[in-house]
């Protein structure tokens, strides 16, 4: 008799529980809106950006500014929308040794990597990748750079994954569709930055970091990586001015 009590006592505990998943469940979902919006104004945008450069509308210069009004604009509104506090989203310093050493390892391994990239594209002709020795161009990317790297990073890691695994927490494969769909998005901001290959590259990047943040859950080690990558093929170029 105190066994079956016990037992029932038990099975309501846990039905509880399980009510109480489902209503954290539905309140990811109606915090969702705002990555909704997210997720098709970055799409509808690309898919602009996209026609209008091919077509000679809009040169690159633009394109870039638009991308990174995009990032800021979003970043912004993020911070009074979203549900949690800041460092849920990779404002932390967790696991900072670890971050700071492999994030400056792999990020110079990437860089030359880039490096690399650029000459093999200019000796095709892709003469957008040219190195450009303009020193006061240097100068403000390099001011300018790790802050747009870190709000790539807030944006695509801490909101846009962090959310992913909260919606499809049930899925069995959340994770990974947690950090790829964020990495098509991210890959296909940076197609008209060198086509098809940059868009290759970007992806198989973004996903790096998106395994990388999802062990640290910090945004300062994907942010060292995505510094150093994009310094090797962007510091120095001709294209954007």
């Amino acid at each position: 008799m105190k066994e079956r009590i016990q037992s029932r006592l038990n099975s309501k505990i846990h039905s509880l529980h399980d009510i109480n998943r489902e209503i954290l469940y539905k309140n990811r979902l109606t915090k969702s809106l705002y990555f909704i919006l997210l997720l098709v104004a970055a799409c509808t945008m690309n898919v602009f950006m996209i026609y209008f450069t091919l077509t000679e509308v809009i040169s690159i210069n633009i394109v870039d500014k638009i991308f990174d009004l995009f990032i800021f604009t979003s970043l912004i509104i993020g911070f009074f929308v979203l549900p949690y506090h800041p460092k849920h989203y990779g404002f932390n310093l967790n696991r900072l040794k670890e971050n700071l050493i492999f994030g400056i390892i792999i990020g110079i391994v990437l860089f030359c990597g880039a490096i690399s990239f650029r000459i093999y594209m200019v000796s095709k002709g892709a003469l957008e990748f040219k190195f450009d020795t303009d020193i006061a161009r240097f100068l403000r990317d390099l001011l300018y750079y790790p802050i747009n790297s870190l709000a790539q990073e807030a944006l695509f890691r801490g909101s846009m994954q962090s959310f992913f695994i909260a919606v499809l927490e049930k899925a069995k494969t959340n994770k990974l569709l947690s950090i790829m769909i964020p990495s098509l998005i991210f890959a296909q901001f940076h197609i008209l930055y060198g086509g098809i290959l940059v868009f290759l590259g970007a992806f198989v990047l973004s996903m790096l970091l998106g395994l990388f943040y999802e062990r640290t859950r910090s945004l300062v080690g994907v942010t060292i990586i995505h510094f150093f990558a994009g310094a090797g093929l962007f510091f120095f170029s001709s294209a954007i001015k």
